[in-house]
């Protein structure tokens, strides 16, 4: 892991080098930089203007990657698959279902859809997925068939597993803003 953040700043520091070298030679009599009255802030120009804002915004996305790239662990290369699980809310209501996890690009996106008394309630999908070591968190919505309507949610999920090769996970949910919360345990199918 310390070779691919010691890569990551190599390449943030040095590749905007090439095109602010590029656009140096290009606009070389424009190449401009003053600090004054550092209330109003920085003025810059021409290629010194583009190297800072390029390795700011590769800063801003460095820091964004905790979650996928620089986390990604045997263990969360070894979640995607089919998957069941059993929960149990607060109140005492016992559901079943089944979900697959799948990579997409460096995270991992949870699709699935549950079952009251063997009959289809309802869908979830996740929208956002932070694995950290043995631990994930998940935001995802929820579609609940009501009667004739189908209610939708959100809902916050904490999960923690073992080592590879995993088999099962456990942990809470809960429905933001509803008084909706349980257990949950998945297993792979």
């Amino acid at each position: 892991m310390t070779g691919r953040i010691i890569w990551f700043w190599v390449a943030l520091l040095l590749l905007p080098l090439v095109p602010v070298t590029l656009l140096y030679y290009f606009f070389s009599g424009q190449n401009y930089f003053e600090l004054k009255d550092v209330a109003k802030g920085i003025v810059a120009t021409g290629p010194i203007a583009a190297y800072v804002a390029i390795v700011f915004i590769g800063w801003k996305i460095f820091r964004e990657l905790p979650g996928t790239v620089f986390s990604l662990s045997p263990a969360i290369r070894d979640l995607p698959g089919q998957w069941t699980f059993r929960s149990e809310s607060s109140h005492g209501t016992v559901r079943e279902g089944s979900c697959q996890i799948v990579r997409k690009g460096f995270g991992l996106v949870f699709d699935g859809n549950f079952r009251e008394a063997g009959k289809h309630v309802g869908d979830w999908k996740s929208e956002i997925v932070h694995a950290w070591h043995n631990r994930l968190f998940m935001f995802y919505e929820l579609s609940e068939l009501k009667a004739d309507e189908v209610e939708r949610f959100e809902g916050v999920s904490t999960l923690t597993f073992g080592t590879p090769p995993i088999s099962q996970m456990s942990g809470t949910w809960n429905v933001v803003g509803k008084d909706k919360c349980g257990t949950i345990v998945y297993s792979r199918a």
